[in-house]
């Protein structure tokens, strides 16, 4: 069953389903343990970086992708994508069109959430910043928060 993502808008927790809430900088022994019916594959850069990727999830009731963020152990951040249905693509890649869509449905979610328009691709907050936008680099819409160290 897929559980929902979220984000706990005082401390920027991210949470799947009404279970389950990963605190900034948490250790990734920890996460791992939590999200653990989720793990889809990991990432180790070689650097310090490591990434947990997750499925199985919703965003806005539509499925979704997530990939945490750790550095030298501690929970940093997360990306994320969205599918959403009848996005049209070209050649196996989003259009420009489909990828407006995940952005505006994506900003609106988060609008909700934060209880926060977003006029630019991002929202501050005393704890991080989420963002939404276009990579023209990846050409595709890209979706994270990261945390700040108070």
């Amino acid at each position: 069953m897929n559980r929902d993502l979220s984000f706990e808008p005082d401390t920027g927790a991210i949470c799947i389903g009404d279970t389950t809430c990963l605190k900034a900088f948490q250790e990734k022994s920890v996460v791992q343990a939590l999200v653990s019916p989720w793990v889809r594959g990991s990432r180790d850069l070689q650097n310090g970086y490591k990434w947990l990727q997750l499925g199985g999830l919703t965003f806005g009731n539509h499925p979704a992708g997530l990939s945490l963020c750790f550095h030298h152990g501690k929970l940093i951040g997360a990306d994320w994508g969205v599918s959403l249905p009848g996005a049209s693509m070209e050649g196996g890649w989003p259009t420009q069109q489909a990828i407006d869509q995940e952005i505006a449905f994506v900003r609106q979610i988060l609008a909700t959430l934060f209880q926060r328009e977003m006029t630019t691709h991002a929202l501050e907050f005393s704890w991080g910043t989420v963002w939404s936008e276009f990579d023209p680099k990846g050409f595709l819409a890209a979706h994270g928060m990261r945390y700040r160290q108070l």
